[in-house]
């Protein structure tokens, strides 16, 4: 039988290099000259031609040019059932023009299993990925002919956790991760600690974009916080929206004065990972990381994601369209 489990992932051996290595000619001569760096192989063709005639692509099809942060430019192409994503342009020193960055293999309801090549060593990781609007969620893709914001992408991502008020009657709250670390619980406890007595609007919106997940070891310190709070409550969830942290939506989503907005989550939550070791192949070449966590109480999610009560539009800013909504 098989099992529908997304956090039982793997990857291939990484070479050891960072990016202040890059600046080290004898290292870099090194890296190339390895398996690992030469494991991606070349579009065949010309892949000039191929940029022409993918550009006028619209944002709702999955081939075209898109921006891979600041650093690169990748064609996605249809090839043998698969989309591929080759380099066109980066100042990434261990990529070059032309190599195979990223394979596609197509779920149904624009999802995918995604293999890609990390960007400063190379190493091949397997994951999964959405495609919606001109956007690839899990890489943060940007198709070059969208013309807005990213609005479903976490909002300050430098801080994990935080509280503003938005108006006199609304605040917001980013809980942005879960994690179980002793360091990852102490903080926590210590943010919900100081503002135990400062959630008093009429509506205080729950960010629970980009978070992927943790445990109750940590998730117990909100959810005391939150109880504590009697106004309406709006939680916003993305395609990175996972593990946890959609555990943590489920468990508020039935609930009088809660409503969850955005897009589905991710859909990992039925299994998870605490800490295990990291099973080889027999040729050394992949890492397989088994789950040792979970059960069956959540399979209807898993692949599929949790659903938001009121489905939220990309172009536009999140915040502004809950608060803009006819409901306030």
């Amino acid at each position: 039988m098989q099992v529908e489990d997304s956090h039982n992932t793997f990857e291939s051996r990484s070479y050891s290099i960072d990016m202040p290595s890059w600046n080290d000619e004898g290292m870099m001569n090194k890296f190339r000259e390895s398996a690992e760096f030469n494991v991606f192989p070349f579009y065949q063709g010309n892949i000039d031609s191929l940029a022409e005639q993918i550009n006028n692509k619209t944002v709702n099809e999955i081939e075209g040019i898109y921006l891979y942060g600041n650093h690169t430019k990748l064609l996605l192409v249809q090839e043998g059932g698969f989309i591929n994503g080759y380099v066109y342009e980066t100042s990434l020193k261990p990529w070059r023009k032309e190599e195979l960055m990223l394979r596609l293999l197509p779920q149904g309801n624009d999802r995918y299993k995604l293999i890609f090549g990390n960007a400063i060593n190379k190493k091949l990781i397997y994951n999964f990925e959405k495609f919606q609007d001109g956007f690839l969620m899990q890489l943060k893709l940007q198709k070059i002919n969208v013309d807005h914001q990213a609005h479903h992408q976490k909002l300050y991502p430098g801080q994990s956790y935080l509280l503003n008020r938005l108006n006199d009657t609304v605040q917001y709250l980013k809980i942005g991760s879960f994690k179980s670390s002793e360091e990852g619980i102490k903080k926590a406890s210590t943010f919900c600690d100081s503002i135990s007595d400062k959630l008093n609007a009429k509506l205080l919106i729950v960010d629970l974009r980009g978070n992927s997940g943790g445990y109750k070891t940590n998730g117990k310190y909100f959810k005391k916080l939150l109880k504590r709070f009697h106004g309406e409550m709006v939680f916003l969830i993305n395609f990175r929206t996972k593990s946890y942290a959609e555990i943590f939506t489920l468990q508020w989503k039935s609930k009088s004065k809660v409503t969850v907005a955005g897009m589905n989550t991710s859909g990992v939550l039925v299994y998870s990972r605490n800490y295990p070791e990291k099973a080889s192949s027999m040729d050394g070449w992949f890492l397989t990381h088994f789950t040792d966590m979970g059960g069956l109480l959540y399979t209807k999610y898993e692949n599929i994601g949790i659903e938001p009560d009121v489905y939220l539009d990309l172009s536009r800013d999140w915040i502004e369209q809950v608060l803009q909504s006819p409901n306030r």
